[in-house]
């Protein structure tokens, strides 16, 4: 899988992607305000200090992810999705581990994230990747956890 940032001829494959992989674990809400980010990626997440990428297999699109400014230092992890096609073969942990890079780039001191309850390879990954439960909620009908992560500069100690 080849990752690279978001470009603007990528909307419609990640439209269709971020369609799929949400109804594969029935969580999809087919309403704009709640998809709405997802209609200015650039000046949501790219323009925002934040970064939004795409993992490409043989011209399609199967994996994506990306983070925003959540103040405090904290990015936020977002719309993370991998094609059910070419789930588990560990393009998820590729698309984190380069959004984590990319955040600890641009200085950012922790990053946090919410998913559903039903998302629970989601949850096996943010868990495996250091991610810790800090608390639940109601989110448009869906139970969800919010998961939250200390950053560490490359070359320093955790503290």
């Amino acid at each position: 899988m080849t990752i690279r940032r978001y470009i603007e001829s990528d909307y419609e494959q990640v439209l269709v992607l971020h369609r799929i992989a949400m109804e594969a674990v029935g969580c999809y809400i087919d309403d704009p305000h709640i998809n709405g980010d997802l209609d200015d990626i650039p000046g949501n997440y790219i323009g925002k200090n934040g970064e939004f990428v795409v993992g490409k297999i043989d011209g399609r699109i199967a994996a994506m992810g990306g983070f925003r400014q959540f103040g405090d230092g904290h990015a936020e992890i977002k719309r993370m999705r991998v094609d059910p096609v070419f789930q588990g073969r560990g393009y998820g942990r590729q698309i984190l581990a380069h959004l984590e890079n990319r955040a600890i780039e641009l200085g950012y001191t922790g990053m946090i994230l919410e998913t559903s309850v039903k998302q629970t390879a989601a949850q096996r990954l943010y868990t495996r990747f250091g991610f810790i439960e800090s608390s639940r909620e109601m989110i448009e009908g869906f139970d969800c956890i919010w998961y939250r992560k200390m950053l560490t500069p490359a070359g320093k100690s955790a503290k």
